[in-house]
Order: structure tokens, then sequence, then C-alpha cells
């Protein structure tokens, strides 16, 4: 594990995820399980659940982005952890202080998708990154890179990436224009460069 503040290189290969059909059934079945101890409190989704942006979509990304309107509106981007009366950091988020950072946005509007039976998953890496000045056309990231977004498998097209967190904070720098954007879904998550 690097230390505090230490900066790291990645490089990427765009991969070609295979379909959902071709997961085996336990994966499958994983995109759309709730946790026993957040489906008890399901009624804290409720404000997201019953919104009418959300109930009147229909098609699984138009319910991902409704959900993700309605959260960024309820919550606030803080890098801090979720404070309130649940001791669980999604449920303090969405019924607590309602403050918290790109993985609850994340993993509530993951946990919400999946009750309204849209599969997901939730990713996480880094985004951005610094330019380098000792290697041409490549990135340096480090820990304050690090972000986590939503992804909905959409047949024909993949895994599609849905990002709650609200876009005037997410933790990246803008990507040279020689660059496109990798959470971009026209760019089908291809950072290439030019």
């Amino acid at each position: 594990q690097p230390r505090a503040g230490a900066r790291l290189r990645a490089g990427y290969q765009n991969l070609h995820l295979a379909e959902l059909d071709d997961l085996p059934a336990p994966g499958r079945d994983a995109l759309l399980e709730v946790p026993a101890e957040v489906e008890q409190h399901r009624t804290i989704f409720a404000p997201l659940l019953r919104d009418r942006r959300v109930t009147r979509a229909v098609a699984p990304l138009d319910v991902a982005e409704a959900l993700s309107t309605v959260l960024r509106e309820r919550c606030e981007y803080a890098l801090v952890e979720p404070r309130g009366p649940h001791g669980h950091s999604v449920l303090d988020f969405l019924d607590g202080d309602r403050r918290g950072f790109c993985m609850h946005f994340a993993s509530a509007t993951a946990l919400a998708l999946r009750m309204l039976g849209v599969p997901c998953r939730v990713g996480v890496g880094v985004y951005g990154g610094d330019e380098s000045g000792e290697v041409p056309t490549t990135r340096v990231f480090g820990s304050h890179h690090a972000h986590a977004w939503v992804e909905v498998p959409i047949e024909g097209a993949g895994w599609v990436i849905v990002d709650p967190t609200p876009p005037s904070v997410r933790p990246f720098l803008r990507w040279p224009e020689t660059a496109r954007d990798p959470l971009d879904p026209a760019t089908d998550g291809a950072a290439a460069r030019e």
C-alpha cells in the first residue's frame, strides 16, 4: 500500500466486457443484491425511489440519471464520512447529515437502482491525473484522483457509466484536448491519446 501523499503512475487497457447474459448466475444475481442491513431500512430510500422523475423514467439509464439528479439535490458533497443515527455510511448519508463524497453518491445510487430492479455495480479507480513532465503522453495519479461511479450493463453497449457525484466537485482535472473523457459513454470508456 502506498504511503499517504504518494504519487502513482497507472496505465490502462480498454477491456471489452462480456454482455450481462454471459456472466455466470452468481455474478448476475450480485448485480441486484441489497445487503440485509440496508434492506431493513428501505424507507430511507423512499424519497429517492418515489420521486416523480425516477418513477416516470423507464429505461435503466434514464432511471439512473434521475436518481443521480435527486441525490445531488438532497445531499451535499464533502470530504467527510457521513454522520447520523444508523452507524452505516450510506444510511447516514441519506438519513443523517446528508454529506459525503463520491463513494457515498455512487453507493446510494447503486443500492437505489437495485431496489428498483436495475442491475448495476460500483466502479472505483482513478480519474484525471496530472500531466507528467517526465514522459510525454503520460499522467501521474495521486490519492486525490480517486473516484467512484456506477456502471449499468446495457445490451449491445456493455457497462455504461453513470456518475452521480456533482460534476462541479468531481476530483479530476480537465483532460488535455488530445484525450477523450473516459467517463463519457460516447467514447466507450476510451481515453485515447493522439
